[in-house]
């Protein structure tokens, strides 16, 4: 979406910013991105675990999964209606 749009993150805050972006701009449709910030957490913790970090089961990306596919869903239908700003 930002980069249709001629935006990018920059290293400062990656992720979260981006995340925080799009949220913005979809307004109250943004509940769907909302499920990402989790997302982004659970794998974040997977790929540099911690101590207390649970450790990612089947189940856990079985139950992500439709999120994820809902997230693509939306931004496959917004692409084409975005211009650069």
């Amino acid at each position: 979406m930002l980069a249709v749009q001629g935006l990018r993150a920059t290293s400062q805050g990656g992720h979260v910013a981006v995340q925080d972006a799009v949220a913005a701009q979809l307004g109250r449709s943004g509940t769907v991105v909302r499920r990402f910030g989790r997302m982004r957490r659970t794998r974040n913790d997977a790929d540099y675990p911690r101590l207390d970090s649970p450790e990612l089961s089947g189940e856990d990306i079985a139950e992500d999964l439709p999120k994820a596919s809902a997230i693509v869903a939306a931004m496959e239908q917004l692409l084409p209606h975005l211009q650069p700003w």
